[in-house]
This record gives structure tokens, sequence and C-alpha cells, in this order.
């Protein structure tokens, strides 16, 4: 919660409240139960702007400029929880920390183009795990600013931004490469075209990201256009069915970013044993990092001929800075 002081507040204050925790256990057991209730709690008042508790939100009203004590927040998040409590745990039971946070492609960018130049150009075909609204897929129609300057198209509207660490860069030339198809696998995809699922995508960003809310409503568009196909199911199961139907002179990508970190142990296996079989058929890049793994980019090349595994990058969970590791 480094990075928004609300949320420093408010989790202080519901760690030592017995009836706010009983609300927040409310979540599912394979999600995060303080990142669901606090965006639970947001998307809620996003809808009821004149309460007390929304003055606490920056993105929800525009500061007064006096000083708001800790008691006056404990009690305005005690009313607001208490007259609300069943629509938040509808929420908690019926929504997903499905973050689909845009700046990733500060690292994925690099990646695809290093994939593509190893392919010699070949066009490729993405297939994501756990895409929520499939924003990523996009990563080709937005423009790139790193700390060295205007990497790639700088005009675009949406614009990722990022560091570089170390004194390693990845190649950045060259045209874009051919994306032939982009297939997101999701148990719950979002539709940014339907009101609801855009205010929940926007009620997981963090109060004091205005950044990242204005980069969200702009790659919203450029998802409206590219229309990335979604499919709603078990990603584990359908990945391989998408894979095979990836033409062979296409260079197939299966990438996922913090999610394998949320399947249990069976799901865990179920994936392990069928990227091994799909491996056995064809050959396809893997390409991904969860918070088990640490703050990395790992890139797998599987098939055939062989299994290759290499690290390319340390990188912060948003796409903030990136350590390049390879020579490109």
């Amino acid at each position: 919660m480094r990075s928004s002081p609300l949320y420093t507040r408010l989790s202080l204050l519901i760690a030592e409240d017995p009836e706010l925790l009983a609300v927040a256990a409310s979540s599912p057991p394979n999600q995060p139960a303080a990142n669901l209730f606090l965006a639970a709690l947001h998307a809620r008042l996003a809808e009821q702007p004149d309460h007390p508790l929304a003055r606490f939100y920056p993105d929800l009203t525009e500061p007064d400029g006096r000083a708001e004590s800790e008691g006056e927040l404990r009690e305005a998040l005690h009313d607001f929880v208490r007259t609300d409590r069943a629509a938040l745990e509808h929420l908690q039971a019926t929504q997903r920390v499905q973050t689909n946070e845009v700046n990733r492609c500060a690292f994925l960018m690099p990646v695809f183009l290093e994939i593509a130049r190893r392919e010699s150009g070949r066009p490729l075909a993405l297939i994501e795990l756990g895409c929520s609204a499939g924003l990523n897929l996009c990563w080709d129609h937005y423009g790139y600013t790193y700390d060295d300057g205007p990497a790639r198209d700088p005009e675009r509207a949406v614009q990722i931004r990022s560091v570089w660490r170390g004194d390693r860069r990845p190649n950045l030339g060259g045209p874009w490469p051919t994306v032939e198809r982009r297939i997101g696998l999701d148990l719950n995809p979002l539709d940014l075209t339907n009101p609801g699922d855009r205010r929940w995508l926007q009620a997981l960003i963090w109060p004091e990201h205005a950044e990242r809310l204005a980069r969200l409503a702009a790659a919203a568009d450029v998802v409206a256009t590219v229309r990335p196909r979604l499919v709603r199911g078990d990603a584990v199961a359908r990945w391989p069915v998408e894979l095979e139907a990836v033409p062979r002179e296409v260079t197939a990508v299966v990438f996922h970013t913090f999610v394998a970190n949320q399947f249990d142990a069976a799901m865990q296996e179920r994936f392990a044993l069928s990227l091994e079989a799909a491996s056995r058929n064809r050959t396809f890049y893997h390409v991904f990092n969860n918070m088990d793994h640490g703050p990395e980019i790992r890139v797998e090349r599987r098939g055939p001929g062989g299994f290759e595994s290499t690290v390319v990058a340390a990188v912060e969970g948003h796409g903030r800075w990136i350590e390049w590791l390879v020579t490109s």
C-alpha cells in the first residue's frame, strides 16, 4: 500500500476492527481479500459520492484543504460499511481482482519485439491467460516513452512510461511485427463497452493514481477499435485448444502477468502438464512473471526441438522500471 496513503490508512483501521475484518473476510478464498474489499469500497463509493467517506478519495471529490482526522475517517468508514454491507459483500462474491495494468506493456513490448526478430519477422499469435479486459493484447497500438527519451510512437493517445535500470537496453527499433490474432482467456473477461465492467476496472485502480486512471480510459478506446477476442472459461483448459488453431507459419506466444500465482496447487500442476503436452506437438513461446518468482520476466521457447528458458528482465510489477538482463 506504499503508493496509496489512503489505502494505508484504511488498512490500518480495518486491521484493528473485527466488524470490518468480517466484511473483508467474505471474499472468496482464492482472491486477495484486502484488494477485493478495497476495490468494492471504491466501486460503491463512486456511485455515492455525497457520502462523507468519499471526500477522503482524491479521484471522487475535490480536496477542500481541510485536514481530515483518523477519527473522522474511522467514523465515515464504519457508517458506509454498515449501511452498504449487503452490496459490498455481493461485489466481493461476484467480482475478482483483475487489475489490467496497461503499463506492464513497458516490459512486454521489448519481449515481443525480440521474439519476432528471433523468428525472422513471422506474424505473432498472442494468447493471454488471465486477460481481464484484454488491454495488454493491444500493446502494439500504444506509444512508449522511457527515461532516456521517446522510444516508439510518442504521438499516440496511450503512452506507456517506464525507467531503465542498469546498463543494458533492448533493441526497440524496426517495424512493428504483424499480430495475426489476439486471444484473451479469463474466467470473467471484462467488456469495456459495458459500463459496469468499466466501473469495476476503474475501481481496482488506487485512488491517488490519476495517471493510471487516465491511461486506462485511453486504452479502453483502443481496445474498442482493435477488438481482441476474449473467451470466457478455464484458461488452463482452453489455451492448448487456441494454440492448436494457430497456423504453423505463425509464431505463437502464450503469456500471462501475475496470474499463475493465483492458481491453486491442482491448477498449477494441470498448467505444467499442459505446457509439456503442447511442447510435444509444436514450438511456441511462453512469457510470464509471477509473484512467487520475484520481479522478473521469463521467456521460454518450448517445442519438439527442445526447451530454452531465459530471464530477460527484472521489473517493477506495474512496469514503472525495467532492468534489462540480456544482450539484444
